[in-house]
C-alpha cells in the first residue's frame, strides 16, 4: 500500500449505509451489502479516484461500543485501527432515524481525535419527509452533508469536499502506476485457520479470528515484502457447499471468493490435518484447476 495516497475511513453504527457508499464511490459492487446488520467485520481498503485524485477508502464494521459480545469488540478494534491510520474520517449517520446511543458514543470517540472529520447524513432523497437533521447538531460537527449512497444524491459535491481536503502534493491518478505483484489467495473450508495464517504472514491483525464459523465474509488483501520481493496475499471466506442465488449471505461471500481465485496467480489451500479430506476440500481444488490457478 502506497503511504503517500490519502486514506479516508468510513465510520458509523451498523446499517447506516457505509458499504453502500463504498460501492457508489467505487462505481461497482465491491462491498457486500445485505439487509442484516454487521455484515462488514474486517477492515477493508479500496482504491478509487475522483477528479484526478486517487485515495483509499477504508470500510469498517458498524460500531457498538457498549456491546460486550466478542465479535462486536473485535469489529470495534478494526474500526479503531482505521480511525488511527486514516487522514480523513467520514462519520456517517442515518438521517431517517433518530439519534441513537450508538451514534452518540461514536461522536464522543471522534471528538477526541485530531483527524479531519466530514459529518455525513445518509438516506436523504430530497423528498419531503421525516429527517432528523437538527437532532444531530448536538454532536458539534455542524450540519451533516446530506447524501443518498443508494441513489447517488449529492455524492458528487460530497466527493468534491473529500478531495479538497487532500494535501496539495497528493498523487494524481495520471502519475500513478499500479504495482503488479503475484497474488496468492488463501482458500479452504470454514475454520481451517485461513485468517490466522493471513494475519501471521502480513504481521498485522487485519482479519478477525474467531471460533465462529463464517467469521470472514468478504475477501481482504495485503501486500507483503518477503526476501525483497512483494506479494499480494488474499484472505477469503470459507467455501461451503454451493448456495442457491438469492439473499443468502453465504452465496455472496462465495462470489467474492471466486472472484479472488480468478484474480490470483497461486492458490494456497488449507486443510484441517485433524480431519479427513472431504468432498468439499476436493471441490475447492477442482475450482482452482478449472480457473487455471496454480495450487
Amino acid at each position: 500500500m502506497d503511504e503517500n495516497i490519502p486514506k479516508v475511513a468510513i465510520i458509523g453504527r451498523p446499517n447506516v449505509g457505509k458499504s453502500t457508499l463504498i460501492n457508489r464511490i467505487c462505481k461497482k459492487s465491491e462491498a457486500i451489502v445485505h439487509k442484516d446488520p454487521m455484515i462488514t467485520r474486517d477492515r477493508k481498503y479500496y482504491m478509487t479516484d475522483w477528479n484526478g485524485k486517487i485515495f483509499y477508502l477504508l470500510d469498517t464494521g458498524g460500531i457498538d461500543l457498549k456491546s460486550k459480545q466478542r465479535m462486536d469488540m473485535q469489529v470495534f478494534l478494526q474500526a479503531k485501527k482505521a480511525i488511527d491510520e486514516s487522514d480523513i474520517i467520514i462519520f456517517m449517520v442515518d438521517l431517517k432515524q433518530p439519534v441513537s446511543p450508538m451514534d452518540e458514543e461514536i461522536a464522543s470517540l471522534l471528538r477526541k481525535t485530531d483527524k479531519e472529520i466530514i459529518f455525513t447524513g445518509n438516506k436523504y432523497d430530497e423528498k419531503e419527509g421525516d429527517y432528523y437533521i437538527e437532532d444531530f447538531l448536538k454532536f458539534g460537527f455542524g450540519y451533516p452533508v446530506k447524501i443518498s449512497a443508494l441513489h447517488g444524491t449529492n455524492t458528487g459535491d460530497f466527493l468534491d469536499e473529500i478531495v479538497s481536503k487532500f494535501k496539495k502534493d497528493s498523487i494524481d491518478i495520471y502519475k500513478y502506476e499500479e504495482e503488479k505483484v503475484p497474488a496468492i489467495c488463501i482458500l479452504g473450508k470454514p475454520n481451517t485457520g485461513k485468517s490466522t495464517l493471513f494475519n501471521a504472514i502480513i504481521r498485522d491483525e487485519r482479519a478477525i479470528v474467531d471460533e465462529i464459523e463464517g467469521t470472514t465474509r468478504d475477501s481482504i488483501d495485503s501486500i507483503v515484502n518477503i526476501n525483497n520481493k512483494r506479494y499480494k496475499f488474499i484472505d477469503t471466506a470459507g467455501m461451503k457447499r454451493k448456495k442457491k442465488k438469492g439473499e443468502d449471505l453465504d452465496y455472496y461471500s462465495e462470489l467474492r471468493t471466486l472472484r479472488a481465485i480468478e484474480n490470483s496467480d497461486i492458490s494456497l489451500i488449507l486443510i484441517d490435518c485433524n480431519k479427513e479430506v472431504t468432498e468439499q476440500d476436493l471441490k475447492i481444488i477442482e475450482t482452482c484447476i478449472d480457473k487455471g490457478v496454480s495450487i
